[in-house]
């Protein structure tokens, strides 16, 4: 048993005997270089404590060695000793007093270990030795920033600046001013050093975004006259941020640079921001920028972004950049591509919906065979869409086909609806579900199933008849079809409902005395039933408009009394506020 615990200490022995040793040779000194790979060998094995006395031994022979003192300081502060590396920092100093990263050190673990009087007696020395350095003001400015002293800060990076200028502190006076609150200081800073780096912009945009309304008239101005080029970019950015894309686009188109990368740079970067805003203008600017990045880039470069650029106007509706930038695409290369096929798919939907159904299917016919079986399929629930609403009924029948897709499902509901097959309608509609559509296809389809369930007939035509009009934009018609067709359905079966939504259009387009007089008919028709909410809150609402009050009053509280668990009573209180001078009117 003795003899095997005494192999074990020999094996182990020969095992650590290296990696213990700081000295290979017996009264020879480890060199420097030596002293910093034992430490790391150390480190690496989790022995910070050893790590720490191997950069100890070689910071005896080289006492500047910033590579061990960096291997101490990471030592020491994992064992929790960093407060005896004080020694060795004052050493160095003495060393190399002109060290900017050795003076750096030794501010660092002043103010570590004593706090702002330590940090402020070190800064000074600092100061006083090297005066020709910015970086005392840095360090020390940077810190108290860091520590929530906004006013400190400020009054040290004001002595550097005072002392070097504004551009070498522009970095770290900028946010520290924005702390404050200095708004306008703080983006005559930003503007400063973003023209130093570009790659500021982030930072800078993200500082003096959180300047309140009452500040950022001012701070604009400041960036736009006083900032230069890199002042106008940061003002982009800070309109695209704050909801005016339009004029960010304006700004930074008059202030690109020559130089091409930074221009493309400067374009790309807007691109993504405008994209990130997932609104229509949004999209139009994006397409701007991507269509002025391609004219400073080549090749496959330029290619994709016009494409960008093509799907972005088509995002927003703008038929005419949309074409511009697909005419200048080189479909030989590009014709049988996912990213121009998407591109095209997205371009005829825009078609379709502006009212351009004919050009949208030619288009679609020459790419039908690029697109994959979901897009098609609801690419010709689009057209089909489209028709409809033209009142080709038949041409979109024949588009949807045989095609079982929720899309045709949803084609199929409306064609039934606008033909008055008001019961093939409702089925379809359900079978359907409201995620077959668009968002505003997907609410009309859900507002009129509530009307269908209302409406009890089997088949009304003219009521059909009547929404088709409504849906191709004739609305004075639609209203005069709709009174109609009103007459034609019971009086508590529906009638109040068809006169409701008449009354809602005829408002909505100004004829405000027919629609009290509609309004009024769909009260008469069915007092008590479930339209007479909104009969009464639309016919409120019409006398509010007009002048006549006390009216406008009548019908309010009798529907907050009448109905008091309709969903619509919020909204006459609202009214009902408005008229007495309560809250402002919306």
């Amino acid at each position: 048993m003795r003899a095997r615990r005494v192999v074990t200490v020999l094996c182990l022995g020969l095992l650590l005997g290296p990696a213990v040793s700081l000295s290979q040779e017996p009264g020879r000194p480890v060199t420097a270089e030596g002293a910093r790979q034992q430490g790391l060998t150390f480190e690496r094995q989790g022995r910070f404590g050893e790590a720490a006395a191997a950069y100890r031994h070689g910071l005896a022979t080289a006492p500047a060695d910033v590579a061990l003192l960096v291997g101490l300081e990471r030592s020491l502060a994992r064992v929790g000793q960093i407060e005896s590396m004080w020694p060795f920092v004052r050493r160095a100093v003495e060393t190399d007093p002109s060290n900017e990263w050795i003076r750096g050190l030794e501010f660092r673990l002043g103010a570590r270990l004593g706090g702002a009087d330590s940090a402020a007696a070190v800064a000074s020395r600092w100061m006083a030795a090297m005066p020709a350095s910015v970086m005392p003001y840095r360090e020390w400015g940077s810190w108290l920033a860091e520590r929530g002293d906004a006013v400190g800060a400020s009054a040290v990076l004001a002595l550097g600046r005072e002392r070097f200028g504004d551009v070498p502190l522009a970095e770290i006076s900028a946010p520290v001013l924005a702390q404050a609150g200095e708004w306008d200081q703080a983006a005559h800073q930003w503007a400063l050093a973003v023209r130093a780096n570009v790659g500021l912009l982030s930072p800078a945009a993200a500082s003096l975004g959180r300047a309140p309304e009452s500040s950022r008239s001012t701070m604009l101005g400041a960036l736009m006259d006083g900032g230069g080029a890199a002042g106008r970019w940061l003002a982009s950015d800070l309109l695209l941020e704050w909801g005016q894309p339009d004029v960010a686009w304006t700004v930074l188109d008059a202030a690109l640079p020559g130089e091409r990368v930074q221009a493309a740079g400067l374009l790309s970067r807007f691109a993504d921001r405008a994209l990130a805003l997932r609104t229509a203008a949004g999209a139009e600017v994006r397409g701007y920028a991507l269509e002025r990045m391609a004219r400073f880039t080549t090749g496959p470069a330029q290619e994709r972004a016009r494409l960008d650029a093509a799907q972005s106007f088509a995002d927003a509706g703008n038929l005419v950049g949309a074409q511009r930038m697909l005419s200048q695409l080189s479909w030989e290369g590009d014709r049988a591509s996912a990213d121009a096929a998407g591109t095209m798919a997205t371009f005829i939907r825009v078609l379709a919906d502006a009212g351009l159904v004919a050009e949208a299917e030619s288009r679609y016919r020459e790419w039908e065979s690029r697109l994959g079986a979901v897009e098609n399929a609801e690419i010709r629930g689009r057209l089909a869409l489209g028709w409809v609403r033209r009142g080709e009924l038949e041409r979109a029948e024949g588009l949807v086909g045989a095609d079982s897709s929720v899309a045709a499902v949803s084609v199929r509901g409306w064609i039934a609806l606008y033909r008055g097959e008001l019961d093939a309608a409702r089925r379809l509609f359900r079978e359907a579900g409201p995620h077959a559509q668009d968002r505003d296809e997907a609410t009309r389809s859900t507002g009129l199933l509530v009307l269908l369930e209302r409406v009890r007939a089997e088949r009304a035509p003219d009521l059909g008849s009547a929404l088709l009009h409504v849906t191709r934009g004739d609305t004075a018609r639609g209203i005069a079809a709709l009174q109609a067709a009103a007459a034609q359905v019971p009086a508590r079966a529906g009638r109040a409902d068809v006169l409701t939504l008449a009354g809602e259009l005829a408002a909505r387009s100004g004829a405000l005395e027919t629609a009290a007089s509609v309004f009024g008919s769909a009260l008469v028709a069915d007092p008590d039933g479930p339209a007479a909410p909104a009969a009464e809150l639309g016919l409120a609402s019409v006398h509010a408009r007009t002048g006549r009050n006390a009216e406008a009053l009548g019908h309010l509280e009798h529907l907050i009394l009448t109905y008091p668990e309709s969903a619509l009573v919020p909204q006459a209180r609202r009214l009902l506020d408005e008229i007495r001078g309560a809250v402002p009117k919306t």
